[in-house]
């Protein structure tokens, strides 16, 4: 009997209901938005890794631009002693290629100004610098000392963002 059974379901030509249809087209399309959503929280993340990435090495650009001036420099011109400035702060020097050397910060943006180079902007494009303040610090030694402070942000994605506070300080 139960061979009997077996073998006329097997021999039947009935084909698939429409709700057993609806049902594979059901499982099929959840798996797939599964998959498409899988896909896309992937591309996002990597993105936001890529964009955050990008931020963190204009900040070490300009943390080595900042460096690499107060390695050679003598006086800080600008700001004077004691106080800060949200706007430029400015390097002194004994090479006439390289001083005075000017930090801007204007149109969301730090800018190098260098006598022997073109004025250029140390922020990328994709970049924006949200803030920006140099304090010229007065210390009991004789060298100068000047905390940088920078805000940067993502303009793709305004949720990325950073700030940084260095201290420079002039050598002997």
């Amino acid at each position: 009997m139960k061979n009997d059974n077996l073998r006329h379901f097997i021999n039947s030509e009935r084909g698939s209901t429409f709700i057993e249809i609806l049902i594979y087209a059901a499982i099929v399309a959840g798996f797939l938005q599964v998959v498409i959503l899988f896909f896309h929280a992937t591309l996002d993340a990597t993105d936001r890794i890529a964009e955050r990435n990008e931020l963190l090495a204009n900040q070490e650009f300009i943390d080595q631009k900042i460096k690499w001036l107060f390695g050679q420099a003598s006086v800080v011109s600008f700001p004077a002693l004691s106080s800060s400035s949200s706007v430029r702060f400015t390097l002194s020097g004994a090479s006439s290629t390289l001083y005075p050397a000017t930090f801007t910060f204007t149109s969301s943006s730090i800018f190098l100004y260098i006598p022997s180079v073109a004025t250029s902007s140390l922020a990328l494009q994709r970049i924006q610098i949200v803030s920006f303040k140099a304090e010229h610090l007065s210390n009991a030694v004789a060298t100068s000392s000047v905390r940088v402070s920078f805000h940067l942000r993502s303009v793709a994605l305004p949720s990325i963002e950073s700030s940084t506070t260095l201290t420079y300080t002039l050598p002997y």
